[in-house]
């Protein structure tokens, strides 16, 4: 399953990048932050799994998802603002429609 996936992403990338005309380069270069930000996110679990071994399930695995989520969303908001201006805008924005369409229905 994964080889078909991966075979045929490359079909499509190929197939892709000639219609559109886009670089491969900066194709890939979009999921730099994202998989920096992913194996920094599971690095500071996986060091906090051994302080916290002696908690209960439950609590390491909440403590290991809030530490996870905020290491990432930090990263993110540190190195990626530029990528999160829009989809903040348009939050807001559908936010601002949103009791004018209560209002009017």
């Amino acid at each position: 399953m994964v080889v078909n996936q991966a075979l045929f992403y490359g079909v499509e990338l190929f197939f892709l990048r000639r219609s559109a005309g886009f670089s491969l380069a900066t194709y890939l270069s979009e999921a730099l932050l994202p998989l920096a930000a992913s194996l920094l996110m599971a690095a500071g679990v996986v060091l906090l799994t051994g302080p916290i071994g002696d908690l209960r399930l439950v609590l390491q695995l909440a403590a290991e998802i809030a530490l996870g989520a905020a290491i990432y969303g930090v990263i993110l908001l540190i190195f990626g603002w530029q990528r999160l201006k829009e989809p903040i805008a348009m939050a807001r924005g559908l936010r601002r429609q949103r009791p004018q369409e209560d209002a009017g229905g």
